[in-house]
């Protein structure tokens, strides 16, 4: 692979006379960006299947959580379990690091959003508020504030320090499946089952922008790392992306795979990762809207896949109770 690497760049060079003084370093870019991702380990521990996971910040460890209303935390490198978080009295649907590292948000089918250490695996905090199921959770970029979406049609945005609901955001008229902070703070994003993307002011809670589809959305929509685009799954089978500001489709998948889960960027916003029904896992290239990989090793429906932060390695989750790590 660098031996295919160096050809090019040396095809490069002649093509546009570039100096060779910082070669070395970019054929370590490309190569970081062509490897192809194989399976390094699976990590087996929960009982039903895994609804979520979340690599720390310095992708030295992941968390996990699962219908078996158990968190766990697992070492990357050695696969091993460190810990789990135990006291959820219902399935665990999302979990979340800190931006820190510190803490762990996790929210479930008991209504409640907890807030865990992840050191001592004791729960710090409790977030009593919601009506029904609780879809997802996501941390601000400074870490004071915790959104959370809900089967009861709501956003509600939590002030962590003193354990208080600061705002509540109504409009969806369906169960709320995902919500994220953008990366400078101020804007939150929502999906629904009611066929709508939504964007929201943090600072006064009023919806900016209703972006209306043709499908329902998978679960969840995530930022680009930039904070100008947003990308999702729908039902009907396309992977999509759009521009914020104009709430314009700028993209559009067809067909790669069979009902997809979720999408997510790369931490350099290159690529995408899409999960699927038919057990794979793809890596796409946004800009020549290529597949640059496909990932198999799971027995049963994919979940969920993302990118560590340093985007040398992959996580998947899946029904069949596994977590698999891909570098």
């Amino acid at each position: 692979n660098e031996t295919k690497v160096e050809s090019i760049v040396e095809h490069w060079i002649r093509s546009v006379n570039i100096k060779r003084g910082w070669i070395k370093d970019f054929n370590k870019i490309i190569t970081k960006y062509m490897k192809e991702f194989k399976e390094l380990r699976a990590f087996k521990g929960h009982l039903i299947h895994v609804t979520s996971i979340d690599f720390s910040p310095d992708s030295n460890t992941i968390v996990s959580c699962s219908t078996d209303a158990i968190i766990r935390l697992w070492s990357v490198e050695s696969g091993r379990q460190l810990r789990s978080f135990q006291g959820c009295s219902g399935s665990v649907l999302d979990v979340k690091f800190s931006p820190d590292g510190f803490t762990i948000a996790s929210c479930s089918s008991d209504k409640i959003v907890r807030i865990w250490n992840v050191k001592s695996g004791r729960e710090e905090k409790k977030f009593d508020g919601h009506v029904q199921s609780v879809s997802c959770v996501a941390f601000s970029p400074d870490g004071k504030l915790l959104a959370s979406s809900s089967y009861d049609k709501t956003i509600r945005i939590w002030n962590i320090a003193v354990t208080t609901e600061i705002m509540q955001l109504q409009g969806h008229s369906d169960v709320v499946t995902g919500v994220q902070f953008s990366p400078d703070g101020h804007t939150i994003i929502s999906c629904s089952f009611d066929k709508t993307i939504r964007l929201w002011d943090v600072l006064s809670g009023k919806e900016t922008k209703i972006i209306t589809l043709n499908a329902r959305l998978g679960r969840g929509i995530q930022f680009s790392p930039d904070g100008c685009y947003a990308v999702a799954c729908l039902q009907d089978e396309t992977i999509r992306i759009w521009d914020i500001v104009s709430g314009k489709e700028v993209q559009k998948w067809f067909g790669v795979a069979h009902l997809m889960s979720t999408a997510k960027f790369s931490p350099d916003g290159s690529s995408i990762i899409t999960c699927h029904w038919d057990k794979t896992i793809l890596v796409l290239d946004i800009k020549s809207r290529q597949e640059l990989q496909k990932l198999k090793g799971h027995i049963n429906i994919v979940l969920g896949a993302q990118f560590s932060p340093d985007g040398y390695t992959i996580v998947s989750w899946s029904w069949d109770q596994t977590i698999r790590l891909w570098g």
